[in-house]
């Protein structure tokens, strides 16, 4: 079962993130670049969290310097499709023509907006425990096999307003590339759209621990 969705970034962004107070498609959030395909693909990146996976203490939750994390309930509202990472799609709509590209790469997708329900993510879960299994303990993947293991892209701005959750920043950097006046800044960004700001201890061993950490600013 999904219990969040994230999307990873850089303090070099998050600014902009924050003032216009909404994920983009435009390059300046949303650019990837993987063996010189998607250079600027119109996307928006996120994983998803989800509980108990197979040596889940063992993983690393990092998705940058800043994890943005949105509701589930977006996976109902809005379209996207999953893939292993890398394997994106140059157009967005072109993850739902039904053809032998797509019945291959695409592992998971919500083909309309206002679903009734999330889609099933059965497939790409086993894929991600699959993945998981496989290179826990060999340096291909080590300890971000996790994170390391796919991607969920969305075709549209995403309102943090509506679906934002909170903030994830690691302390370490918090402390040390931002001076006072930009962490207030982030601090009145937050609260101005209504979601939380956490600042946590860098490299949180666990996607468990990273589950309940965000889980604590919802009781």
């Amino acid at each position: 079962m999904v219990e969040y969705v994230i999307h990873g970034t850089y303090f070099d962004n998050i600014f902009h993130i924050l003032e216009s107070g909404k994920l983009e498609t435009n390059p300046q959030n949303a650019s990837k670049n993987y063996y010189g395909k998607g250079q600027n693909p119109k996307q928006i990146f996120t994983n998803i969290l989800l509980r108990d996976l197979p040596n889940q203490e063992k993983q690393v939750a990092y998705w940058g310097d800043v994890g943005i994390v949105l509701d589930k309930r977006i996976l109902k509202a809005k379209k996207w499709y999953a893939t292993l990472i890398s394997s994106f799609l140059d157009k967005f709509d072109d993850a739902f023509e039904d053809n032998d590209e797509t019945r291959n790469l695409i592992l998971s997708k919500n083909q309309k907006a206002n679903a009734s329900r999330i889609p099933s993510i059965a497939r790409l879960k086993n894929i991600i425990i699959n993945l998981i299994k496989q290179h826990s303990d060999k340096n291909s993947f080590g300890n971000l096999a996790f994170t390391h293991s796919h991607e969920l892209l969305f075709g549209e701005d995403i309102s943090l307003a509506e679906y934002g959750i909170c903030i994830l920043v690691q302390e370490r950097l918090f402390n040390k590339i931002l001076n006072k006046t930009q962490q207030d800044k982030i601090k009145e960004l937050c609260n101005d759209l209504g979601i939380h700001l956490i600042v946590y201890k860098p490299m949180i061993p666990g996607i468990n621990k990273i589950i309940d950490l965000i889980n604590t600013i919802r009781k």
